[in-house]
Formats: structure tokens, sequence, C-alpha cells
């Protein structure tokens, strides 16, 4: 993309990706490509390319198309004759404004340039055609796993493939891989996200994202965006959970129309909280005493000051309680374990009202000679959430 009306002066951000993929290149459905089945789009900067859904209408977010247009910026769209290349810079999800009328899928929306890097290709299967049913099968497959779509069987599908793409301008010295999957029986539709590789996130033109766009200026997805470059760092780690259990991996249904954003079947929600609960709108309900983002981070650390004091017939733990978490707390959690072994050599809960407990010596087992333990001490809430344990060695 050569214009941009949002960042006209800004130096080139690419960062490097964190999270770990288990879809493999090889994974790819229609893997190994070919020149006779796969179509390639040149390697330019800006081009889409419509493909027509011979003998049905695909069914997306309420509506029905006879074309899809496969774009190099890593996304779909869907029948208009007005090719645009709209960038995530100027234009957030929901689209508005000239892009609005847009009904999109994005695996990874951003300004792509193969001019000098990577190739873009998309090929058609049909259930009308022999010679596609074991990709057909494959497809199938992966939707079945679904819960209540086990008898799903793909009527048409186009399948798209970003393979080592760079970015503009004329980017190779990192790359990235990914695919989508859109696949119809003519009633129901889905569409899959693979992932191999993502270095790349940040061009000279704007941010990358991942998701899509209803179409109606009103509803929209986003599964992952470097929008906030302050926020990009879980960028690829969230692209890199899937919902399959399959790490890269992500499965949408795409046919049903929004009134609301509780029409949406996957509750837009990711699994990407460490310490709570997704709720819609790619948000994070953290647990008691977690913040940020991702609940990645504690707010306040509720024990503090463990540690022990050996006596000749045992050791005392002694510990204190930020005030503020003390009201919070319904029980303490005590382990100790053989650092040696790693065999678990006591536990027991700990009233939430206590700040020091006595453990007999003979509950450590008979010895000659002292031993190292790890003894840990793990607050329990009263929501039933675990918080960050306290964990000390000493010598017994």
């Amino acid at each position: 993309m050569r214009t941009s009306t949002l960042l006209s002066v800004v130096a080139i951000i690419i960062s490097f990706s964190k999270g770990t993929f288990a879809v493999q290149f090889e994974d790819f459905i229609g893997h190994p490509f070919s020149s006779e089945a796969d179509i390639p789009l040149p390697s330019v900067d800006d081009y889409a390319r419509p493909v027509e859904t011979p003998g049905l209408l695909f069914p997306c977010f309420g509506k029905t198309f006879k074309f899809l247009n496969v774009d190099i910026n890593g996304f779909v769209s869907f029948q208009h004759d007005d090719f645009s290349y709209p960038l995530p810079n100027a234009n957030l999800l929901p689209l508005n404004g000239s892009e609005s009328w847009m009904t999109m899928i994005a695996p990874l929306w951003g300004d792509v340039d193969i001019t000098l890097a990577g190739d873009v290709s998309y090929r058609t299967v049909s259930i009308d055609h022999s010679i596609d049913q074991s990709i057909l099968s494959e497809i199938n497959e992966k939707i079945q796993q679904k819960e209540d779509y086990s008898s799903f069987t793909t009527n048409w599908a186009l399948i798209v493939t970003w393979h080592q793409v760079g970015y503009y301008p004329n980017g190779t010295d990192k790359l990235n891989t990914f695919q989508v999957i859109l696949a119809t029986d003519g009633r129901l539709s889905f569409a899959i996200f693979n992932y191999e590789n993502i270095e790349w996130k940040m061009t000279e033109n704007g941010f990358v994202l991942a998701g899509y766009n209803v179409g109606d200026v009103k509803h929209s997805f986003t599964l992952a965006s470097t929008e906030n470059i302050n926020k990009s760092y879980d960028f690829v780690d969230i692209l890199a959970k899937g919902n399959t259990g399959i790490a890269g991996q992500w499965i949408f249904r795409i046919d049903k129309s929004f009134s609301s954003e509780s029409d949406h079947e996957e509750a837009i929600c990711l699994p990407s909280c460490v310490q709570g609960d997704c709720i819609s709108n790619n948000m994070c309900q953290c647990n008691i005493g977690f913040t940020g983002v991702l609940c990645q981070k504690e707010v306040i650390r509720p024990i503090k000051n463990f540690r022990t004091i050996i006596i000749r017939v045992g050791v005392v733990f002694i510990w204190k309680v930020s005030s503020k978490m003390a009201s919070q707390i319904s029980e303490f959690k005590l382990n100790v374990y053989n650092e040696v072994t790693g065999k678990l050599i006591y536990s027991n809960s700990i009233n939430s009202r206590v700040r020091a407990f006595f453990l007999r010596s003979k509950s450590f087992g008979r010895r000659h000679v002292k031993q190292n333990y790890i003894i840990q001490l793990i607050p329990k809430y009263t929501s039933g959430d675990y918080g960050t344990m306290k964990s000390i060695q000493r010598e017994i």
C-alpha cells in the first residue's frame, strides 16, 4: 500500500513473535500445493481477485454471496466490484465510512507485500469434483470436531494460503505464513484460521489485526490486534492459542446474522486470560487481586514476609497478610516438598485468620541428616480462585 493518511511519516516497527504454533505448513489444508490446483496472485504490493461460487450462494452473516474476493493484504471480502485495499491503520472493526459495506474475513489483515518475498495462492474445492474429496474430508473432520456439527458436510470451500509473505515496503527480513478456509454446505458456513509463523506485526503503513467485519457498521469481531503498540506483546500469543485444541488453529461459524453481541456463537471471547475468565468483546474478567489485559499482573501480593523458625521439635511457619486482601481470603494451602525427589511430604488447609503454623519434625519422616525442602503457602480467595503462592527453600 503506497498511500497512508494517518501514518505518512513513521518508522517501520517490526517485532519478533513469541507465540508457539503447533500448526506446521505441511499441516495446512490443501498441502502440498501445486501450480495445477492452486492459483497464484501476482507478486505485487496490492491486488485482489474475485472468485465465483458456482452452483450455490455462500451464506455469511445473514447474507448470501455469489463472489468472494481474495486480497493480498490478508483477508477475503464478499461481493463488491470496487476493489480498494483498506488497511487497519485507518479502519478499526467494525468498518465505517466508505468501507462500511465490506463483509470481510481476515486471518491477518495488514500491508502484505510479496514483491520480493512470499506468495499468495488460492484454490476452490467442490463436492461435485471427485479430485477434491480428500481435501473436503479433511475440512469436514476439522469442523465436525466442534460440538453440534458432527454431521456437517462441506459442499464448497475456498482455501487461501499466505506463505512466507513480506511486508510493505519490500520487507523480507521477517515473514508470515497463515491460511484461511471458508467452507459451506449452502446453509451453514465456517472459517478456519491456520497460523504457522507470525514474525512481523507492524508495517510502515500501520498495524495488523485478525478478525472479521459483518458489513453492517455495527458488528465485528477482533481476534487480536496490534493497534496499540503497548498491548501488542500478546498479539501472537493470542493467535497461537487457537480454539480447537491445536495451537494456532481457530474455527468460527460465520453464516449467522447479528442482532446483538450475544448472537455470536463464540461469545466473542478468547481463551487468553491468565488469572480470570473470558467475557464478551475480547475482555478478561480478572480474578481477585489481578489486573492487566490478560489478568497477568497481580495488584497486591496477599502474603508478605513468609519465613520459618526451626525449633527442636519442629518448624514454625510465620507470615503476614495484606490488610486490603485479608477479607477476600478464605483459607491457605500449605505444601511441603522434598527438593531432591519432588515428593509431596505434607499438605494441609489452614484457616484464613491464622498467621503462624507449627509442623512437627515427624511430619517430615525419619532421617539422620538435614534435607532441603520447598515450602509453599498459597492463598485461596472467597471466589474459589487461588492466588500467587509464596515459596521458600529451607534445610530442615
